[in-house]
């Protein structure tokens, strides 16, 4: 797909809505899932379902997707116990909860459920039983993970004709959601589209997480997933079966480390100005991880697209973080190298930098070190054979003991396998290893700052530990949750299920263990509280929202059963002075956790966007325009 500006994205994806299938009202749009048919640590929701359940209708959510699994219902062979789901489904009843169960999972004897003879026999029992409770049914969960366990995309293509069929001769009214497929696997899905999807579902689910960045990353990957259902003529109403984001901690003090190094080089946070690249029509993003892993919070922050690194001025902005993972577009190279070429200092906090080269259709293409040597970088990866796969220590280098402190992951020993060299140096340029890694050995720097005074004159600060960077803060988790919502209702997404209710918090520093809106001990978040909002503010048989994007400016606009208009007014980063203009009475204006703000900053006066949604109800018409 041609790589369009966001402007014309919007466009496209706005022609969408009126696509066939697609209802023109809500319908019970929001839910979760969650573990409610598990009843051991850490998970443990089972127990706790009658909560769960109260809460959500709190929040005007009620769908919960949780899994049915096979060898919870029949363990041995032939041996059915339903007594835990007789119990949940009747208590969901009560609550007008919605289940969404996923079908599938191995059964107790050992057999993949694509595999197994008893696979129909299992599904016709399971449906049989709850049909008259249970009306939706999804088959399985994101099986295009590859390898051994899950099936091809044929294996599946015929897994899900087979229930399908199965449960339409049940209850031809059931409707029948496909697997939550991981991301938007372009080629898995085509090969699905041409072994006969349509005519093996009434509902394409997919999960595209982006939880290292924003929600607006999404807008492309739907473009993407409609795109390929048009192409095939496969007219099915589209659902997100799991998307959020983790509020787990960063571990290993990683922003001490940074701050130890930005210092080392002369730039002092208090005075100094740093850019960020981020970049709506690129999907860049880079601001939203850095601040909730603790990166040094500067007094002034220039938020800057990748076209403006080119005009970027060192020694006005002397600090540019351009990319926070592996992935970076090859064209923009010779604008990074001229920064630096001029005395700027880049940030490199994640794994090996520039290792893939981001295609103008959204995929990713190895380069490996090709722009490395441009950079006077190096490194050095296990698969080569020179340095070592497992680490038994990690530790600041000497010249940086006692200017922060670090803290290496709890194992004995770990895989990280990446270190920095000094071999693509030209002469007059330094080395200063900041944090040093290895074994008994070997010792090699995996973090280190290039101070580079040959025909590059700035610097190159790196680290190669591959981080889990997909976590923000419980604040940040709060801010993308409506807007998620609202980026997804309004661009064809009919249901949109939040990953997930409650955390397990197993583990402090996992991201899998703190996507909840819910802490362990039942606690809410933040983000609860705006789903709160949100549901009282759209609720189910409000209009479809629609959308407007200007100059990374959103506003997402709806009426509610009660005929009130409300708007939804919002920026992905940084915040921006505007005048808008509102035509008809505002009734009220509401942030994201539900709090009255002044009308005096709305109506012809200065309004202040920011990353926070606001709500304001009741105008026709509302017009965003910048200060002049």
């Amino acid at each position: 797909m041609k790589r369009t500006k966001l402007k014309s994205l919007v466009f496209l994806l706005l022609a969408w809505i009126t696509w066939p299938g697609y209802a023109q009202t809500l319908e019970s749009p929001y839910g979760v899932t969650s573990a409610v048919t598990w009843s051991w640590e850490p998970y443990a929701e089972f127990q706790t379902r009658e909560r769960t359940f109260a809460r959500m209708n709190e929040a005007s959510a009620n769908w919960v997707r949780c899994q049915f699994d096979w060898l919870m219902m029949e363990n041995p062979r032939g041996k059915w116990n339903f007594s835990m789901f007789d119990t949940l489904v009747s208590d969901a009843k009560k609550a007008q909860i919605h289940l969404l169960p996923i079908l599938g999972f191995d059964n107790a004897w050992g057999e993949l459920s694509h595999k197994s003879p008893y696979w129909n026999e299992y599904v016709r029992t399971v449906v049989s039983r709850y049909k008259n409770d249970i009306r939706a049914w999804q088959v399985g969960n994101e099986p295009n993970w590859g390898g051994p366990a899950n099936p091809t995309a044929e294996e599946y293509a015929k897994q899900l004709k087979q229930t399908y069929q199965t449960i339409k001769s049940i209850d031809p009214a059931l409707t029948v959601v496909t697997s939550g497929f991981a991301g938007i696997p372009r080629d898995y899905l085509e090969t699905l589209l041409k072994n006969g999807l349509s005519e093996s579902c009434d509902v394409v689910a997919v999960q595209p997480y982006h939880a290292s960045g924003v929600p607006e990353e999404i807008l492309p990957d739907l473009t993407l997933l409609k795109t390929l259902m048009k192409q095939y003529n496969c007219q099915k109403p589209i659902w997100l079966t799991e998307i959020g984001w983790s509020t787990g901690l960063h571990p290993r003090k990683i922003h001490d480390m940074f701050a130890a190094a930005i210092k080392e080089v002369g730039i002092d946070p208090t005075l100094d100005e740093a850019a960020f690249v981020c970049d709506a029509d690129n999907n860049v993003f880079t601001l939203s991880y850095l601040q909730s892993s603790g990166f040094p919070s500067f007094s002034h922050q220039r938020i800057i697209s990748l076209n403006q690194i080119k005009v970027l001025d060192p020694k006005r902005t002397p600090l540019l973080v351009p990319c926070i993972d592996e992935v970076f577009i090859g064209k923009y190279i010779p604008d990074l190298l001229s920064y630096v070429r001029r005395g700027g200092t880049i940030l490199l906090p994640n794994a090996f930098p520039f290792f893939y080269d981001k295609m103008p259709n959204g995929d990713k293409k190895i380069v490996s070190d090709k722009y490395i040597p441009l950079f006077h970088l190096g490194w050095d990866w296990y698969h080569s054979g020179n340095v070592p796969g497992v680490e038994t220590f990690q530790r600041p280098a000497p010249e940086f003991e006692g200017k922060y402190q670090w803290q290496a992951p709890a194992a004995k020993s770990w895989s990280n396998g990446r270190y920095l060299h000094t071999r693509n140096m030209k002469p007059g340029d330094k080395f200063i290893p900041v944090l040093l890694g290895g074994n008994e050995q070997f010792t090699g720097p995996i973090a280190g700052i290039y101070k580079l005074n040959s025909n590059l004159k700035g610097n190159i600060i790196i680290s190669v530990l591959e981080l889990d960077i997909r976590k923000v803060s419980e604040l940040e988790q709060a801010k993308v949750l409506p807007r998620t919502y609202l980026l997804m209702l309004s661009n064809g997404v009919e249901r949109v299920l939040w990953y997930s209710f409650r955390s397990t918090e197993a583990d402090q520093y996992h991201s899998e263990s703190h996507f909840g809106l819910f802490h362990k001990n039942n606690d809410p978040k933040p983000a609860f509280y705006t789903f709160k909002t949100l549901g009282a503010l759209c609720p189910s048989g409000s209009t479809v929202p629609e959308m407007k994007v200007n100059a990374h400016r959103y506003s997402v606009t709806w009426k509610r059963p009660d005929g009130v208009r409300v708007w939804a007014l919002w920026r992905p980063f940084g915040k921006e002075n505007v005048k808008l203009i509102a035509r008809g009475e505002i009734q009220e204006i509401l942030d994201m956790f539900d709090k009255k703000m002044s009308a005096t900053k709305l109506g012809e006066g200065e309004f202040t966007l920011s990353d926070s949604v606001t709500y304001v109800i009741g105008p026709e018409l509302i017009s965003i325009e910048p200060l002049r």
